[in-house]
């Protein structure tokens, strides 16, 4: 069995939690306080405390490393470690019990309770032999609470990571394709270049395959370069602007400092996406879409601008919501998306920003 500092330490900290220590304390400092009465010496008292201690933080460690819970020994080896289990917990009773009878002589000489000097040698080894059974009694209790806890804290870990599992399945199941309207529109633009500008029509084909592939992809790299995701922008804003001519006008801004950065694959181009379904489309003059990205802070933000000012959410829209859940997903609260009317009122900014580093 090898050594494992980390769990060692993890079963300290449980061993010394709050509930824990409370219970010992009350039931040790009771027992302090009968021998403190009985002995007439505060040392009767932090002996009930120093054994109480001993109970919660010696007693469990021969069962959590001899016999842990779960592990299937043959009959012969569980006989020989429990065996080995009572011959520890004797020897740690019998020195806590030389040592607390050596201090009463040590202090007391001569005023001792009055059953230890009638029959001492009864009085210690009555104490000894009840407390052995109540010391491997209570390592028992206490290391079969501490492995339930674990069997249980195991057991939700996995239920949650099982139920964010489903959850992300949903979420790429969703939003694993682009926007059939786009689409639509795209291939209807191709077919319309194809006899007049054939290079255009090849142009836009290239974009549109390289969409689709991220697309495609998404299922098993759920996470991308925010270098990488930018271009994918580009891309779908350039299709955009074929499609729109001079009423669709873009802008990026990007920060190479920030171009590692993961973020959700195709986050910020649902973000682009929205922009020009809701802002350039609906205006007849159109507009510009006005993409950046920035890193400080720590953290890494992108803005995507777009005409209008922000309606609200769309009912029974799920673009953003589902950016949402996957921004959540990955950075356990520490990234954050966010929708609002710019501060001149007459733009829609979306912002998503995440940590620097990687998830």
């Amino acid at each position: 069995m090898t050594f494992d500092r980390a769990e060692a330490l993890r079963t300290l900290r449980e061993l010394v939690s709050t509930r824990r220590l409370i219970v010992t304390f009350g039931v040790a400092g009771t027992m302090g306080v009968t021998e403190w009465l009985g002995l007439g010496h505060p040392v009767g008292f932090a002996f009930g405390i120093a054994m109480g201690l001993a109970a919660l933080l010696i007693a469990p460690l021969p069962w959590l490393v001899a016999l842990p819970w779960g592990r299937k020994l043959p009959p012969w080896q569980v006989a020989l470690r429990a065996l080995a289990i009572l011959a520890f917990s004797t020897v740690v009773v019998v020195v806590g019990f030389s040592i607390y009878f050596a201090l009463i002589d040590w202090l007391h000489p001569i005023r001792k309770p009055i059953v230890w000097k009638a029959i001492p040698h009864l009085y210690a080894w009555s104490s000894v032999l009840i407390s052995i059974p109540l010391f491997v009694a209570a390592g028992w209790g206490i290391a079969r609470h501490l492995q339930l806890e674990r069997r249980l804290e195991i057991r939700d870990e996995r239920e949650i990571a099982l139920r964010n599992a489903l959850e992300e399945a949903r979420m790429l199941a969703m939003q694993s394709r682009l926007d059939p309207h786009f689409l639509f529109n795209t291939l209807n633009l191709v077919a319309e270049l194809c006899r007049d500008e054939p290079a255009e029509a090849e142009r836009c084909v290239v974009r549109l395959s390289g969409l689709l592939r991220a697309a495609l992809d998404r299922a098993d790299q759920p996470m991308i370069a925010l270098g990488r995701e930018l271009d994918l922008c580009a891309d779908y804003l350039d299709l955009c602007r074929a499609r729109f001519g001079d009423r669709l006008k873009v802008a990026l801004d990007r920060d190479p400092a920030c171009e590692q950065a993961q973020v959700p694959s195709l986050a910020v181009q649902v973000l682009c996406e929205n922009a020009v379904r809701h802002g350039v489309e609906r205006r007849p003059q159109g507009g510009e879409v006005r993409v950046a990205a920035s890193a400080r802070d720590g953290s890494v933000r992108v803005s995507v601008t777009s005409p209008g000012p922000f309606l609200g959410e769309r009912k029974g829209g799920i673009g953003l919501e589902l950016t949402r859940r996957r921004l959540s997903l990955a950075f356990r609260g520490r990234a954050r998306l966010e929708v609002r009317t710019a501060d001149d009122g007459d733009h829609t900014v979306a912002v998503l920003e995440v940590p620097a580093g990687a998830v």
